[in-house]
């Protein structure tokens, strides 16, 4: 048997459909009860200091355990823009979502992804905003163009396009916006 591949399979980078379902769980279960021990480092720039907000979100906690160990990483709950204002953070990656922005008219002082772009603006700090493929519209079931005309068509969609436009303006290259597939 191939022990080199016997390690990748039980090591929590492994694809969870390599492992177990128990094995899965078991990690899923541990990574709830850690979530909320944060590391804490000090408010010093350093080479890979992260800001991860939505800790507990489904993709953060996949997100969480594949960061390599040498980044310095905070994790919060919730946008906390006095956390980023402080300043020390090489990167921010937002995983909150307000779930009211989902189907009620875009809301500026709900969008936690607009309330950390306002706070990053003065500091030296990327920003990577998790949008939704849904700003293209109701496709055809091909693949989407990243050029692509944007078509929003719900909604979520249009709060997420608006979103997208206003970080753009708010950071420029110091933002990278990333349109997500459907997560279940």
């Amino acid at each position: 048997p191939n022990q080199r591949a016997d390690r990748y399979i039980s090591s929590p980078r492994a694809p969870a459909a390599l492992r177990s379902t128990s094995e899965h769980n078991r990690q899923a279960s541990e990574h709830r009860k850690n979530v909320h021990k944060v590391k804490r480092y000090p408010w010093v720039l350093t080479r890979n200091s992260i800001l991860v907000t939505g800790a507990t979100s489904f993709l953060a906690g996949h997100f969480l355990r594949c960061i390599g160990d040498d980044a310095a990483i905070t994790a919060t709950r919730r946008v906390d823009p006095s956390i980023v204002a402080r300043g020390g953070f090489d990167v921010v990656v937002n995983f909150s979502y307000d779930r009211a922005l989902a189907d009620q008219p875009y809301d500026p002082e709900r969008d936690p992804d607009r309330i950390l772009a306002e706070a990053i603006a003065p500091l030296p700090t990327h920003f990577f905003m998790l949008s939704s493929r849904t700003v293209y519209g109701r496709g055809d079931g091909s693949r989407y163009k990243e050029d692509a005309a944007l078509a929003p068509a719900t909604p979520y969609a249009r709060n997420k396009a608006e979103t997208e436009a206003f970080v753009r303006h708010c950071l420029g290259d110091r933002a990278t916006i990333l349109r997500l597939s459907n997560i279940f």
